[in-house]
C-alpha cells in the first residue's frame, strides 16, 4: 500500500515529465529514473526493460552479443537498467543480468566518453563484487583505472571499508544508488 501511495504521488512528477519531453529514450530515462531515486527499482526496471527491448522483453542471447552495435542513447538506458537491477537485485539471476547489461554498455560507449565510460566499468567491478566474481570484478575495475586512473581512490575506499564485512556491501549499493 505504501508503495502504490508514493506511485500515485509520482504520477504528478510523470505527467510533468510526459509534458515536458517527447516520447523516446529521454521520456524513458527521466520517468525511469524518477522511479528509481524513490527506491522504486521494479518499476524502474520495467520501464528501461520496455524501453531497451520493447513488449517482446531480453533478447536470449545476452547481452555480450550487441557490443558495440548499441546505440548510445540505448547504452546509456541499458548502464541505467542495469544500475537499478543491482539495487533491487533479489536474486543471483538479477546480479548476473546487471553485470552483462553493465559490460554491453561500457563497451558501447564512446572513447570521447572517457570519464563516463570509466565510472561505469568501475560500477560494472563493484556488481561482479557484489556477485563473489572478483576475477571479473578485478579485470573490470582494471580497465576503469587504465581509462581514469582517478577512480583509483573512490575503489579502493569502497574495498577497504571499515566494519564488519557486511558493511562492504551496503557501502557498495550507497555509492551506487548515488550514481543515480
Amino acid at each position: 500500500s505504501v508503495r502504490k501511495l508514493l506511485t500515485e504521488n509520482l504520477s504528478t512528477r510523470i505527467s510533468e515529465i510526459e509534458k515536458s519531453t517527447e516520447a523516446g529514450p529521454a521520456r524513458d530515462q527521466a520517468t525511469g529514473l524518477l522511479f528509481a531515486r524513490n527506491g522504486l527499482f521494479g518499476e524502474a526496471r520495467r520501464i528501461f526493460e520496455r524501453a531497451i527491448f520493447g513488449e517482446a522483453g531480453a533478447p536470449g542471447g545476452g547481452a555480450a552479443e550487441w557490443g558495440k552495435e548499441l546505440k548510445e542513447e540505448t547504452a546509456i538506458l541499458l548502464a541505467d537498467l542495469a544500475l537499478c537491477i543491482t539495487l533491487g537485485a533479489h536474486s543471483r539471476a538479477d546480479l548476473d543480468a546487471a553485470a552483462r547489461y553493465g559490460e554491453a554498455a561500457a563497451e558501447a560507449f564512446p572513447p570521447e566518453a572517457a570519464r563516463e565510460k570509466g565510472e561505469l566499468m568501475l560500477k560494472v567491478a563493484l556488481v561482479h563484487h557484489l556477485r563473489g566474481d572478483l576475477s571479473a570484478a578485478r579485470v573490470w575495475s582494471g580497465k576503469a583505472l587504465r581509462l581514469d586512473p582517478a577512480l583509483g581512490e573512490t575503489y579502493r575506499r569502497l574495498m577497504t571499508s571499515e566494519g564488519p564485512v557486511a558493511g562492504l556491501t551496503d557501502e557498495i549499493l550507497q555509492f551506487l544508488r548515488q550514481g543515480l
